[in-house]
């Protein structure tokens, strides 16, 4: 793991969240719903369309006011027998709507403490080789929004796109905050409807559950610990500028309907993860950095994502810019074994590339015999965007097809042309 301290050298700088789902705040964690945002210096909340909120504005000590409103309706269907003169019964079906109104608070910050509590064992069992898939992809529930091929929209398969409405913390999760410590060494422990405020939350122990959580401001990582492992879901990580981030990685993880905004990079495989249902967005650079919204090295399977880099550009002075939505650089080790299928690579004129293959020359393990193989791309989808290529140059570059083990078909542009 020595090596993971020499890759992270990359800055990035803060970016908004989607309002209209949180906003972050010293003083208090505040869900909305029914389209009202709270007010205040710095906030975070969940907010959805619901029907008839109640709303009470508050005022915050230190200056300013916010407003709570939250609408959580409950159906209740009632069943009624009715019993008339003659001998015959009837059944009447009614259905009674109960509306109740609930304000959640949470305490400005979270201090840890020296323990965690252990849960039953879970373990998120990456496989060891991905192959690619001939099934249907696993797809978000819900209903689709927005156009065909976008955040969010129908995919060709019958399903929705990762984005706004079915990744990250569910609504009307209620979250409390995580008092434990920041690093986890007790096997199975559970961390679910948590604010996670650790600057870094170091798992270093098998099969750690997150769950139903925010992590504001936080990298989750496993790469002090060969023997760690780690399941994410329904769970939003959320960075701005900082001096190093994976956001979420590196080895033995699977994540799944997360939502990763902000960091130089969302995530890292390093080895054997399985990332699915996932939006990976909003990258923040600072200083030299390169950024992406994936990054792999060996066994990573990646599985019906919505992924970008879009940090826009300023200049190649303050920041190096986006190099693509995937990434994958012998850098640190060959690259190999990753199986990229039915994700849809959002376009950004300021990446160079949407994905890159793996083959790049002139990196310390470029020669390797196993560089650059098992490397498959299965009916991913790309969008054009406004250069008309997914990126500034291309889809994609440095991959070879000549290479053991190499797959490139089915790949599309999200008007179904074929990418050769």
């Amino acid at each position: 793991m020595h090596r993971r301290k020499t890759q992270l050298r990359e800055f990035f700088e803060r970016q908004k969240v989607h309002a209209k789902r949180y906003l972050v705040a010293g003083a208090a964690i505040v869900f909305v719903v029914g389209g009202a945002l709270g007010v205040g210096a710095s906030a975070l909340a969940a907010s959805k369309a619901a029907a008839a909120p109640e709303c009470f504005e508050q005022t915050i000590p230190s200056g300013g006011s916010y407003t709570l409103c939250l609408t959580l309706p409950d159906a209740v269907t009632e069943t009624v027998t009715i019993t008339v003169p003659v001998p015959t019964t009837t059944t009447v079906t009614q259905t009674v709507t109960q509306t109740v109104t609930q304000t959640v608070t949470v305490p400005p910050t979270a201090s840890p403490s020296p323990t965690v509590s252990p849960s039953p064992s879970v373990s998120p069992s990456p496989s060891a080789s991905p192959s690619p898939s001939t099934s249907p992809s696993p797809t978000p529930s819900g209903a689709c929004t927005g156009a065909p091929n976008t955040i969010g929209g129908p995919d060709p398969w019958g399903g929705c796109w990762p984005g706004p409405n079915n990744t990250g913390v569910p609504d009307g999760a209620v979250l409390t905050p995580y008092t434990g410590s920041c690093t986890i060494t007790v096997a199975g422990t559970l961390i679910q409807n948590k604010l996670v405020t650790c600057s870094t939350l170091d798992i270093r122990a098998a099969n750690v559950v997150i769950r139903n959580s925010l992590l504001q401001g936080t990298d989750l990582s496993n790469g002090a610990s060969s023997g760690a492992s780690f399941l994410i879901e329904d769970s939003t990580v959320s960075n701005g500028s900082r001096a190093q981030c994976f956001c979420i990685g590196d080895h033995d993880f699977t994540a799944r309907r997360v939502e990763v905004v902000g960091g130089n990079r969302s995530m890292y495989c390093a080895d054997r993860c399985v990332i699915e249902n996932s939006w990976l967005h909003g990258q923040q650079l600072q200083g030299s950095q390169h950024g992406s919204g994936l990054r792999e090295e060996q066994y990573t399977q990646a599985t019906h994502n919505a992924i970008a880099c879009d940090y826009p550009l300023a200049d190649d002075v303050t920041t190096l810019g986006c190099s693509a939505a995937l990434t994958g650089y012998p850098d640190f080790a060959p690259i190999n074994h990753n199986t990229i299928h039915r994700n849809l690579f959002l376009s950004s004129p300021v990446a160079s590339y949407c994905v890159y293959g793996g083959a790049t020359s002139g990196k310390p393990y470029s020669g390797d015999s196993t560089n650059a193989t098992y490397q498959v791309f299965t009916q991913n989808v790309f969008q054009r965007g406004t250069t008309g290529k997914c990126a500034y140059y291309g889809p994609r570059t440095d991959w070879n097809g000549s290479r053991t083990g190499n797959v490139w078909s089915g790949n599309i542009w999200q008007d179904g042309v074929a990418i050769n």
